[in-house]
Parts: structure tokens; C-alpha cells; sequence
């Protein structure tokens, strides 16, 4: 298979990759996604995600509503690492490299910037959903959104956005976090160290090494199963502390409407938090669509987190379980619209 190198001006990454070998699984490498489909043009992979389909991403709810635009998208945020709210996950990054200076040009060149947004493999990570809420709300439930992502259409739209609206100055770098324990992690960098960790990262020291140190995380996060997107800007180019995309949700089919809008396959479904009632649904239906987010509200669903912890009869026989648990959600349901009524009944009595 004939290997294909980079756009230009990203050779300190690295001029050829090979392509995904699915027999071989090889893993731990930058792999071209595709490179023959103009889609993924500016995107490269680690092998270990290659075939992943849905990605999700945990947002709090508050803030996921301001995150929306005026023309029914919402945005995600690049940053640099420096700027994460845990300063352990930057110690790379933040790191002194001076002593590679004679050895490694990206380095000696200062080409070491970069930005990453974080998102989560797991659909159901209990603490996940406690962790990225913004404590400063004042809500009675301090609670967050999980936004599950159609994670090749994500690909599609950051490589459109990047040859169209960054002009093509950025490789998006896809992988899956390793986790250590902190003990290894504190001593990685000691080339003195009886292990084998330091010559595995820094012996003949590249810009691919230097992405896997950007995906060492603590063995304590492991229950995130965390995939990291990293905006690696071309040689001379200038970034900030963060770079806001703006991702449009649903997909427009109108030959009218301009292809920047035509993106929409992202986000697959918007689950609220797993504790929230049904009626939240439509409440909160009623808040994206007043922030001008053009939504279906079978798109929002309760998270079904706790699922596996309702009500078991011992013995049950599964065919007998699942109907049963039919029945009672149809109750919930009457429940529900019952109360509801009773809502509107009395709005009505006191507007008389």
C-alpha cells in the first residue's frame, strides 16, 4: 500500500504514515485516517480509535445552553493544556525540554503548542456526571447534559472546519488516553530511573512521543475512558489559549442552506442527567429551542444509568421482566400527563 505524507508544513510531525493495518490492530502509532477521502484530509488517528462510533461528551447543563448560537449551533472549546482546570494533567506540557534541544528540531524550534478539547468513550461513568458541572449555578440540581456524538461525522465537520475556516493550518490529532499510576508518572521524566518508562517515551524523542505524554492521565480517572482531540497548528502559526468551534447539531438537506450548515449527523442524542424526572424533558426541550436550537425533542432522553438498579423480581423470567417494566414505564407515563393536566386545570381556574 503506497504511503501518503502530510498537507504541507507539518513535516516535524512526521512526513508518511502508514495506513491502519485491521488484521495487525498495531497500536500506539499515528495512523493517516483515510487519507484518500477529502474529508479527512487534516485528520490523523492513533490506531486504537480507529473504528470507535459514538464518543460523548459531559457538559453542564447551564453552560450548554450558552454554549448555543444564534443560528441553532452549539460550540466546543480547544484549549491549551496549560488552561485545564487539573494543573497534573499539563505537566507535560508545561514541561522544560532544553535538554533535547540538540537532538530534536520541533523542539529546539518551539513547535510545542497545541490545542485539546476531551471527550469520554464511556457511556456510563457515574462519576462523570457529578465532575463537569459548574458549581458556581445556582440551580437546586447541580447537574450536567452527556452530548453522545457521532465521533466520524465530528472528523467530517473539524477537517471541514479546519480547511474552510482555519485555512487549512491545523492537523487534528486523534487518541485514546493512557492511564498510570501516579508514582510512575511522577518519576517518568528521570532518565536515571531503573524502569523503563523514560527510554520508552524519550529515547529518540519525536513529535509522537510527545502527543503520548499529552495522553498519560492518573490511574484514579480510568472510569473516563477518555479520548483526546488535539488542534496541532502548522510551523510559524500563533495560537491563543483556546479556539471555540461551533458545531451544527442536525442535518439540513435544503440545496439552499450553505454547506457550513449541512454538517448535522454530530450530535446523536442529548441525555439528561440519569436522577431527572421525564417532565425534564420537555422543560428542557423548551429551553434549547428558546436558545434558538433547532432540535427534536426525541432527541432528549433521560440518561439510563440507573436502570440496571430498578425494581427485580428473583426468579423472573426475562420475556416476563421486560413486559412488566413496559407496563410500569406506561404508568410512569400516565402518571405524568395526569399531573400535567392537573397543572393546566389550575393555570386555567386562576387566569379566570
Amino acid at each position: 500500500m503506497k504511503k501518503k505524507g502530510l498537507p504541507q508544513g507539518f513535516d516535524f510531525i512526521g512526513k508518511e504514515f502508514p495506513q491502519f493495518d485491521r488484521k495487525k490492530k498495531t497500536k500506539k502509532k499515528l495512523y493517516r485516517y483515510d487519507a484518500s477521502n477529502p474529508k479527512r484530509t487534516n485528520v490523523l488517528l492513533f490506531g486504537d480509535v480507529f473504528n470507535k462510533k459514538v464518543i460523548y461528551k459531559y457538559i453542564d447543563r447551564r453552560n450548554f445552553i450558552s454554549y448555543i448560537t444564534g443560528d441553532g449551533r452549539f460550540s466546543i472549546c480547544f484549549q491549551q493544556p496549560s488552561n485545564w482546570t487539573d494543573k497534573y494533567e499539563a505537566r507535560f506540557y508545561k514541561a522544560d525540554y532544553s535538554k533535547l534541544f540538540s537532538t530534536v528540531d520541533f523542539v529546539k524550534n518551539k513547535q510545542m503548542s497545541l490545542y485539546a478539547c476531551c471527550f469520554a468513550s464511556s457511556m456510563e461513568s457515574e462519576p462523570s456526571w457529578k465532575m463537569y458541572v459548574n458549581e458556581s449555578n445556582d440551580d437546586d440540581r447541580k447537574v450536567c447534559v452527556q452530548i453522545k456524538i457521532n465521533f466520524k461525522a465530528l472528523l467530517d465537520y473539524l477537517n471541514y472546519y479546519i480547511v474552510t475556516e482555519l485555512g487549512g493550518d491545523y492537523m487534528l490529532v486523534v487518541g485514546r488516553v493512557d492511564y498510570m499510576e501516579k508514582y510512575s508518572i511522577n518519576k517518568l521524566h528521570r532518565p536515571d530511573d531503573k524502569g523503563k518508562l523514560n527510554s520508552h517515551f524519550f529515547k529518540h524523542f519525536n513529535f509522537t512521543k510527545y502527543l503520548r505524554l499529552l495522553l498519560i492521565k492518573r490511574m484514579a480517572f480510568k472510569y473516563e475512558d477518555e479520548i483526546r482531540m488535539f488542534l496541532v497548528p502548522k510551523k510559524n502559526v500563533k495560537i491563543e489559549d483556546k479556539k471555540i468551534i461551533q458545531i451544527p447539531i442536525f442535518e439540513c438537506r435544503d440545496s439552499n442552506v450553505p454547506v457550513s450548515k449541512k454538517w448535522g449527523r454530530v450530535v446523536d442524542t442529548i441525555f439528561l442527567d440519569p436522577k431527572a424526572k421525564q417532565e425534564e424533558v420537555k422543560e428542557y426541550f423548551d429551553k434549547l429551542k428558546s436558545a434558538k436550537l433547532d432540535i427534536e425533542i426525541e432527541k432528549i432522553e433521560v440518561s439510563n444509568l440507573y436502570d440496571s438498579y430498578s425494581h427485580i423480581i428473583i426468579g423472573e423470567d426475562k420475556d416476563i421482566e421486560l413486559a412488566r417494566k413496559e407496563a410500569e414505564a406506561e404508568e410512569e407515563v400516565k402518571k405524568i400527563m395526569e399531573e400535567q393536566k392537573k397543572k393546566l386545570r389550575k393555570s386555567i381556574k386562576a387566569s379566570i
